[in-house]
């Protein structure tokens, strides 16, 4: 460790100034990242005395670089140090259910947020280059958490080098992209720190030209400043700068004694923390010769005492150089005789050191016993996931099916694999399960079993992945070939596997009548699994517009299975499905009594799927009510869920609801949408882009996506979506103006025009279909239709409780009512414009108020048109007016510079003026000024009116 503290002051500088937010509820994280000995502990130390001084409590939780720790041992330990806050969060116990790691996770957030009231808590997370990835997706999961909260997570790492693997390499690049999350990189110190350390460890008679040879050659690494100066006087040093950190580190135990050196070896092979009894049991030295040898480590700074059994090496360096000098034979007999010290010393108790046995036995191969490696091996495996820690559990399933195919035992690689394939698909790791279970099923054919091979195809469930949903489908075709009729209950569970997985959108391979194959199955075996199966599949079967009563019958026996089985998670999936069907009917008493069960169901499941789909439909119930504010809390909750649960759509899904909230709010939610979405590849995406481009009335942009897209009737799969599709597409012909497509879509679209579109069961509520019908009608000039859709669209949003729709389609008949012009249409286009304003600004529905406020001035302007200015050039001109400048109307508008002078460009090209000062007489001089109702908003541009 370096003695003294220097440098880093802007470094230190951000730290404490996010320590300060953090204690005024504005929490984050931040990752602290450098090489070896570059300071990274010695910077968090620093922040730890800040905080002290501050009255704001740290805790640490460091990873140990000791083989075989235990799931989650930064948390624990930083956990423990919380005192009663962190007894609520203890890691889950071996045996408990998967909704205690939930649990366990919700109860960490609640731990922190708790210990942080009221001064603020710094949580040290030091050398997660070490930690296992449980420790990682935690931090993932709690950096999500962390605004408004009043903690400061600190994390330090080594960066991983050019192709280094470990779960580090792994999580950190979702981790950097975590909104709460920043990053210190540190590099060597500068000249004049580097002098001013000198000077500290070697004396005033340290000259300038050794300063600059020694920052030439050690880049300022303190680590390597601080061995310099304890391995050689100063007089020496000129002729021995060539030496590495290594070299330098290597001389450090020159005045150690062999009885001590030979201990110091045995402890670098159990890791850079060591337990003394450990140490005895393995030299069979008695405590007092060993007391000896490492109050001679710690005095020659190699080794720090934490308690009264537990030594650490002072730096990771120290352990490393010892244990690569190691020869690799005496390397692994050292490791063999750690293995043998764990083994008895676990005796009683296996689980508390399993991992590490584990990890000493694999090292002493090949001169150790290969099969009790593996079989030591599978058991850590075991363990890890009971704890939960399901990461973790793969990896050692991977080490043992590697020791496995060493012995070319394909059965026990199979088996090993099938277990590594289920962990990792608990973990939220469903490509890498998919890989595992291809293995499997290699596994199986090579050694011919096909219980083996039915088990790979029933691993990854319920995901809508093309490119694992079809070789998954003929996996299990080929699973059920290969079964004959061997065991019923593993058919039955397959055909629910085949049907549920060739039903999923986009996928299509699923052949007429497989999902009811696959019920009668199920109630012939009896089988709840196979059951629960086969009702997701012909639920699946039926998704879509036509099939709504019958997928309510269904959920009858659903609810039956549900009751049967006493499993709130299945009662989580039928509430959710029914709530979709009820919803789509647009029967809102229904919609409210099953999202009430659905919020019983899982908050007795706690399962993050379950909750998940809660916040969905919570946060879409609100955004149809029109109460945004509560939509955006809802939605944010369950982006964190989704992400603690590992739930792959989560990001998606919550970005499409909040775009619907900022297509009727003017907020900046549907940039997001609009970037993503078109620069997809995929016709949808870009169909999904063009549809918020016309909401927001950006009509040329969304002109050029649906051309692009290419989409139409014919090409849309009639699936779950089919219905959500074609909704977007009237939406999207109609705002272009493309004649061509309307007719096709509107006869596509009129026999439902009794119902509701919704993106997924759970949310993304889109309005009544006859809203987007009427506009088609209109657009084909069938006048009466059109006003007869409208209307409906009207009272179908008022019977499910939607203001904002009920205001958007009473807007839209009145522009139709207003291109139509027959006698007293104007007249009731006006009466409908004052109900949708009076909403619009109620509910604070920008974009309308400032479309239908314009088209009200419309109606009072004898020409019919008051202005030749859009709405949001109005707002522009009416700042121009208050004398603000380009950069003051950006700001205030929340535009770029570039794009305020544009429209300023634009409105002395319309109004035909030379000067601002123009603008601003034309504006006061009776012309519609708009900015007060319309400030903050996005771009809102002339939508073609008539």
């Amino acid at each position: 460790m370096v003695p003294f503290f220097v440098g880093r002051q802007r470094e230190l500088a951000r730290l404490k100034d996010a320590l300060v937010r953090a204690r005024a509820g504005k929490g984050g994280a931040v990752l602290v990242s450098g090489e070896a000995g570059i300071g990274k502990t010695s910077l968090a130390e620093e922040l730890a005395k800040a905080a002290a001084w501050m009255e704001m409590p740290a805790v640490w939780g460091p990873a140990i670089e000791a083989a075989g720790a235990p799931p989650f041992w930064p948390w624990t330990q930083a956990l423990r140090r919380l005192g009663d806050a962190g007894r609520q969060a203890e890691v889950p116990a071996f045996g408990e259910s998967d909704t205690a790691r939930f649990r366990f996770f919700e109860a960490v957030g609640a731990a922190l947020r708790r210990a942080a009231e009221p001064h603020g808590l710094l949580i040290v997370l030091d050398d997660l280059h070490w930690a296992d990835a449980g420790s990682l997706r935690l931090l993932q999961v709690m950096t999500s958490e962390l605004p408004g909260s009043r903690v400061l997570l600190l994390g330090t790492y080594r960066p991983p080098s050019g192709g280094e693997g470990g779960p580090l390499a792994e999580y950190l690049p979702a981790l950097l992209r975590e909104r709460a999350v920043s990053r210190v990189a540190l590099e060597g110190l500068d000249a004049a720190d580097t002098e001013s350390l000198l000077l500290q460890l070697v004396g005033p008679d340290c000259d300038a030209n050794l300063v600059r040879r020694v920052r030439e050659h050690s880049d300022g690494n303190p680590l390597y400043l601080v061995e310099v100066a304890a391995s050689m006087q100063a007089d020496a040093l000129r002729g021995r700068l060539t030496m590495s950190l290594v070299d330098i580190t290597r001389k450090r135990f020159a005045g150690a004694s062999e009885a001590a050196l030979d201990v110091l070896r045995i402890a670098a092979v159990v890791g850079r923390e060591f337990d003394i009894n450990l140490l005895s049991a393995i030299t069979g030295l008695e405590l007092g010769k060993l007391l000896d040898s490492l109050d001679e480590a710690i005095s020659l700074g190699l080794v720090q005492q934490l308690d009264l059994v537990t030594y650490r090496f002072a730096h990771g360096l120290l352990r490393e150089v010892l244990y690569e000098d190691l020869p690799a034979t005496e390397r692994a007999n050292r490791h063999m005789r750690v293995a043998a010290a764990i083994e008895t010393l676990s005796d009683g108790k296996p689980e508390a050191l399993i991992y590490g046995w584990a990890h000493h036995l694999r090292n002493a191969l090949p001169l150790g016993d290969q099969r009790q490696a593996l079989d030591v091996t599978i058991r850590a495996g075991q363990a890890a996931e009971r704890q939960l820690a399901y990461e973790q559990a793969a990896e050692e399933y991977a080490q043992a099916a590697t020791l496995a195919a060493a012995a070319q035992d394909v059965l026990s690689h199979g088996r090993i694999q099938l277990s590594r394939a289920r962990c990792l698909f608990r973990a939220g790791a469903v490509t890498a399960s998919w890989l595992a279970s291809q293995e499997v099923a290699t596994a199986a054919r090579t050694s011919g079993n096909a219980y083996l091979l039915a088990e790979a195809a029933l691993v990854v469930r319920g995901i809508g992945d093309r490119a694992i949903s079809i070789p998954l489908f003929k996996l299990c075709e080929e699973a059920l070939n290969t079964l004959a009729g061997a065991d019923p209950v593993l058919e039955a569970r397959l055909l629910g596997q085949m049907s549920a997985t060739g039903h999923q959108i986009g996928v299509g391979l699923a052949p007429p009548g497989l999902a009811d194959r696959a019920m009668e199955a199920a109630r012939r075996t009896g089988d709840l699994e196979a059951r629960f199966l086969a009702l997701q599949a012909k639920e699946m079967e039926l998704a879509g517009p036509v099939w709504l009563a019958a997928r309510l019958a269904l959920g009858d026996e659903a609810l039956r299975l549900a009751e049967e089985t006493g499993d709130p998670a299945v009662a989580v999936w039928v509430r959710s499905w029914r709530l979709g069907a009820f919803w789509q009917l647009g029967r809102r008493a229904d919609v409210d009594r099953e999202l009430e069960a659905l919020r019983i169901a899982a908050e007795e499941a706690r399962e993050p799927l379950g909750l998940w789909r809660l916040a969905m439909a919570q946060a879409s119930v609100a955004a149809m009510d029109g109460r945004y504010q509560q939509a955006l809390e809802s939605v944010s909750r369950a982006l964190e869920i989704g992400r603690r649960g590992g739930h792959g759509d989560a990001a998606l899904l919550a970005m499409i609801v909040r775009a619907h909230i900022g297509v009727r709010t003017g907020g900046s939610e549907v940039e997001e949408v609009i970037r993503v979405s078109a620069a997809s590849a995929a016709a949808s995406d870009r169909l999904w882009a063009a549809n918020v481009l016309v909401d927001i009335g950006r009509v040329d942009e969304a002109r050029e996506l649906w051309r692009m897209s290419g989409v139409q009737v014919s090409s849309v799969p009639r699936d779950a979506i089919w219905l959500i599709s074609l909704h977007a597409m009237a939406r999207v012909a109609a705002g272009v103006g493309d004649r061509e497509a309307a007719p096709a879509i509107f006869e596509a679209l009129l026999p439902f025009t009794d119902q509701h579109a919704l993106v997924i069961p759970v949310g993304g509520y889109d309005g009544p279909v006859a809203l987007n019908a009427g506009r088609l009608a209109s657009l084909l000039e069938r006048w009466d239709e059109a006003e007869s859709l409208l209307r409906l669209a009207i009272a179908a949003a008022a019977a499910i409780g939607s203001p904002p729709y009920e205001a958007i389609a009473r807007w839209e008949l009145s522009r139709h009512l207003r291109r139509r012009g027959r006698p007293k249409d104007r007249a009731a286009a006006r009466a409908l414009l004052e109900q949708s304003v009076a909403t619009a600004r109620r509910l604070g529905m920008r974009l309308l108020d400032g479309w239908a406020t314009a088209d009200l001035q419309e109606l009072d302007h004898p020409s019919g048109r008051a202005t030749p200015l859009s709405a949001r050039e109005l707002e522009v001109a009416g700042l121009v007016a208050e004398g603000l400048t380009n950069r003051g109307i950006a700001e205030r508008l929340h535009l770029s510079e570039r794009t305020a002078e544009n429209h300023i460009k634009n409105i002395l090209d319309k109004l035909g003026l030379d000067s601002r000062a123009q603008v601003a007489a034309w504006t006061v001089g009776g012309r519609p000024n708009l900015s007060t109702r319309l400030s903050g908003s996005h771009d809102v541009v002339n939508r073609g009116r008539s």
